[in-house]
C-alpha cells in the first residue's frame, strides 16, 4: 500500500500558507502577514539554491548556504554539478536579463515573439 503522504519541503508549505493570506512572493519589501513579518529573500537567503549564486547587497544580514550538510556525499557532488551548470546558464542569458531591465518584460517578450517570427520567415 502506497502512503498518501507527498513529502514537500517545510518551505514550500509555509510560503503555500502566506500566499493564501496575502503574502506577494514578488516584493521586495517587508510584509506583514498573518501576524508574521517577512522579510525578502536578500535579507536571510540571498544564495539562489539552484544555481548557488549569491545576490548580496546592503540588506543582507545573514545568508543560508544550502551547504545540506546532513545529505550523502553523492547527492552533494551532483548538486555542485547542477550549480556549475546554472552558473554557465547564468552568464551565456546575461544579455537577456540585461534586455528584460531597459525594456521591461512585456516590450522584451514582444521584441522575442517578432525576432523569432523574422526567424522562421513569418514577418
Amino acid at each position: 500500500m502506497t502512503s498518501p503522504i507527498q513529502p514537500r519541503a517545510c518551505p514550500q508549505i509555509t510560503t503555500e500558507l502566506l500566499v493564501a493570506r496575502g503574502l506577494d512572493i514578488s516584493s521586495d519589501f517587508i510584509q506583514h502577514v498573518a501576524g508574521f513579518d517577512i522579510y525578502p529573500p536578500e535579507y536571510f537567503c540571498p544564495k539562489d539554491e539552484r544555481s548557488g549564486l549569491l545576490n548580496k547587497t546592503k540588506r543582507t544580514y545573514s545568508i543560508h548556504h544550502f551547504d545540506a550538510s546532513w545529505f550523502e556525499k553523492s547527492w552533494k557532488d551532483g548538486q555542485a554539478k547542477r550549480w556549475k551548470k546554472a552558473r554557465i546558464d547564468y552568464v551565456l542569458h546575461i544579455s537577456n536579463r540585461i534586455a528584460i531591465k531597459l525594456l521591461g518584460d512585456s516590450r522584451y517578450q514582444a521584441l522575442k515573439a517578432k525576432l523569432k517570427r523574422e526567424e522562421n520567415g513569418k514577418a
